[in-house]
Formats: C-alpha cells, sequence, structure tokens
C-alpha cells in the first residue's frame, strides 16, 4: 500500500485589512485541513519463490485521504514583524520559539487485484486507514551572533497499533543579515525494529528585487543510511522559491527530488503555494501539490525471483488559518 502523505499547507484567515504597522507577537496559533488523492498501479512477477507459485500480480489502486491539522508557537523572546514580509518574520528577526503540532489523517482506499498467482486471489480490496502525528519543536537565536540551535521530536500512531518516531539536532549560522546555513542530524524509529540516520543541509536567503518586491530561496538536502545492508541510502533535494510584491503577499513555488530506498517509491513533487496577510495578525493561505512516483526493483535469491514496477500519481491541496497574538 502507498505511504500515507502528509499535506504541506500554508496560512489562513479572515476577510478585513487594517493599516499595514509593525507590531510585536509572542504566539502563532492555527488549524488546517488538507486532502491527498492517489491513484496508482503496480506489476509483480514471481518466479521459483519459496512462499509463491510463479505468477503475476497486477494491483490498481486509488484512496483519498483527509488531513486536519492543529499547531502553535511560542516566541519566547518576542517576535518583531518590522522588517521584510510578514510571513518571514521569525527568520528576519531571530525568533527564539517553541512550537507543537498535532495532525490527524483519515484514509479510504480501494484496490483491483489481478492475480495468476493461485496462493492469492483476484478480486477487489476497501479499507480504511487512520493516523496521528505529533510534533514538539525547537529553535534558540542568538541575535548578536547569528548562531542557532534547533530540535525535533515526533511520534506518529499509525493503523494496526504501529508507531513512528523520530528526532534531530542541529545548529546554523546567520551568515549575513537574512541570509542562514544549518546543519543537522536525527534517526527515524519505524516498524519491525528498523531504522534510519538522516543527515541533512539548509540554506535560506531572503533578497531584494527592485525597489519593492523580494524573495525568498530555501535549498535543503537530505542523506538517509539505514541500519540494514539490504536497504540502499537515499538522497532527497528540494528548493523553494518564494515572492514578495509587498509585506503582506507571498507566493511562489517548490519542487522535490527524492532518490529513494527499494521498495520505496523514486519520485518527485511540485507545488505552488500562495498566502496573505489580512491583518498583521492574520493570515490567509492555499497549496496545491502534484506528486509522481516510479519504482522498479527485482530480487533474486535463494527463495527464488521476485520482479516488481509501479506507478504512483497523487495530487493534494490544502489551507490553514493562522493568528499571531
Amino acid at each position: 500500500m502507498k505511504r500515507i502523505s502528509t499535506i504541506g499547507l500554508a496560512v489562513a484567515g479572515s476577510f478585513f485589512v487594517t493599516p499595514a504597522v509593525a507590531d510585536e507577537f509572542s504566539f502563532d496559533i492555527g488549524a488546517s485541513y488538507g486532502r491527498t488523492q492517489y491513484e496508482g498501479s503496480s506489476t509483480t512477477v514471481f518466479e521459483g519463490h519459496s512462499f509463491y507459485s510463479d505468477g503475476t500480480l497486477f494491483v490498481t489502486g486509488e484512496s483519498d485521504t483527509d488531513t486536519l491539522t492543529l499547531f502553535g508557537t511560542w516566541y519566547f523572546a518576542g517576535l518583531s514583524d518590522d522588517n521584510g514580509p510578514r510571513a518571514r518574520a521569525a527568520f528576519v528577526d531571530r525568533a527564539s520559539a517553541v512550537s507543537a503540532l498535532y495532525s490527524h489523517q483519515e484514509e479510504s482506499s480501494s484496490y483491483s487485484i489481478v492475480s495468476s498467482v493461485p496462493e492469492i486471489s483476484s478480486g477487489q480490496r476497501e479499507f480504511d486507514e487512520s493516523a496521528d502525528f505529533y510534533a514538539v519543536t525547537g529553535r534558540l537565536v542568538g541575535r548578536e551572533s547569528g548562531w542557532f540551535a534547533e530540535a525535533a521530536v515526533t511520534e506518529s500512531d499509525l493503523s494496526f497499533g504501529s508507531k513512528r518516531s523520530a528526532w534531530s539536532l542541529g545548529v546554523g549560522k546567520y551568515l549575513f543579515d537574512t541570509t542562514a546555513l544549518s546543519v543537522s542530524a536525527g534517526n527515524v524509529d519505524e516498524r519491525f525494529g528498523y531504522e534510519t540516520d538522516i543527515y541533512a543541509l539548509g540554506f535560506t536567503h531572503l533578497g531584494q528585487m527592485g525597489q519593492s518586491w523580494q524573495y525568498a530561496l530555501d535549498l535543503a538536502y537530505e542523506h538517509e543510511r539505514p541500519n540494514t545492508d539490504f536497504v540502499d541510502d537515499a538522497d532527497n533535494w528540494s528548493t523553494r522559491l518564494a515572492l514578495y510584491p509587498t509585506r503582506n503577499l507571498e507566493f511562489g513555488i517548490a519542487y522535490a527530488d527524492s532518490e529513494r530506498r527499494i521498495g520505496d517509491p523514486t519520485g518527485s513533487s511540485i507545488e505552488g503555494f500562495a498566502s496573505w496577510f489580512i491583518t498583521p495578525k492574520i493570515e490567509l493561505g492555499a497549496r496545491y501539490r502534484v506528486d509522481e512516483f516510479d519504482r522498479a526493483f527485482t530480487t533474486a535469491s535463494g527463495s527464488g525471483i521476485v520482479e516488481s514496477t509501479s506507478n504512483d500519481d497523487q495530487d493534494s491541496f490544502g489551507v490553514t488559518f493562522n493568528m499571531r497574538f
């Protein structure tokens, strides 16, 4: 079955306007909703396998996933939106903060199986799954020195009683007023004792375009190293370009490419996003994302040969409400 995907979302709000003046804040709170629609197909060929007779398994499927997220941030040293885009206030102001997030997913899936393998019957399969996701993150910044430290802990309660937990620690430095570089290391503890070490690099730059426009560029690289010789290392890249015609408006595009491990998809995603600070305290936004995954692998051992190929597509949209005070 496909992995449940978390929907990337922007920030949302009300429909009235006040003068765009600087303000001081201590908290962000918000809620978001998103939906992912998935379609995919796979072909698996068994030959000389210990448990399955020779034959071919063809599967097509689709699913809908709804995600509701609640989140909040405490800026324990205060947050000023005096300079730069309001959406980048925490970065420009070098704000220290602690954040918490809770997300709940409901997925309904339907699969059709056509099988010439006697042990696997053809037919239609339908089932529902749910997942809960918890996260706590922190960022401590030296406003004068430009050094900062980051930490994150996450926990996922998945279907059938399984869990996934992760942690990461990072350090970074503002190279210039609005340019920063960071490095981090972490670990993901998945099902059945399977673990992955993750090492990451991040770069953020906020710059000026002409007299009034600004832009922000985010680059990220992630290397995954599993704790088993049967699974390859993986490299993931992502980039995000945002434009700011005014301090209150943001729109842009994001792209990600993943070189996944055996049995997981190799794919890319592209996302468009926009947000609007209707007032200095309330922000409205939306995102739309398209993912394409391809998977192909062959295993040959004493238990025979298994060849598998698949193609998966999914699209996601989301909206979020966020308020500062």
